[in-house]
């Protein structure tokens, strides 16, 4: 739940005249979370599933650490780190936690919004990463206006769900 309330104190804060890419992050985050929450109570099987996804996530941060560190700076004990994680894992009858996390267009797809999702998504990645868009277009005061005031209409419901 903390994690809604500071979303939304984010998207509150970056809609009041923060840069663009803020505001879209954030939206993002929020569809993401209203996505995770209806599909965690459809059932408890879903809502176990994403729980331990953070075996998967934490074994996912070590692998990724693990391969994007180098000699020449002080790195982590990975295969510690591992060993702990299959440990946890198996408390919480995780079988593989090198098995891929759960992807939100699967949560998506199953609650019947993978379509509007996909969209928003993409829509609101275009602002929120370095896109060439984003680095060389030049948005007009009433064109940013808009884009805030749609993704207000079309993220702020969303907390209400949360």
């Amino acid at each position: 739940m903390e994690s809604t309330v500071v979303n939304f104190l984010e998207l509150m804060d970056a809609h009041e005249g923060r840069p663009l890419p803020k505001l879209a992050w954030v939206a993002r985050n929020i569809l993401e979370i209203s996505i995770w929450v209806e599909y965690c109570s459809l059932s408890e099987k879903n809502a176990h599933r994403f729980y331990t996804d953070i075996i998967h996530d934490v074994f996912d941060v070590i692998e990724a650490a693990e391969k994007a560190s180098s000699e020449d700076v002080s790195v982590p004990d990975f295969a510690s780190a591992r060993a702990e994680v299959h440990k946890i894992a198996g408390r919480f009858q995780v079988a593989n936690p090198g098995d891929p996390y759960t992807r939100v267009e699967y949560a998506a797809q199953a609650i019947g919004q993978l379509t509007e999702y996909k969209a928003l998504n993409r829509l609101l990645s275009k602002f929120a990463h370095p896109t060439a868009m984003s680095i060389f277009a030049r948005i007009l005061p009433e064109q940013d206006k808009d884009f805030r005031q749609f993704i207000m209409e079309k993220i702020g419901p969303r907390l209400l769900g949360i």
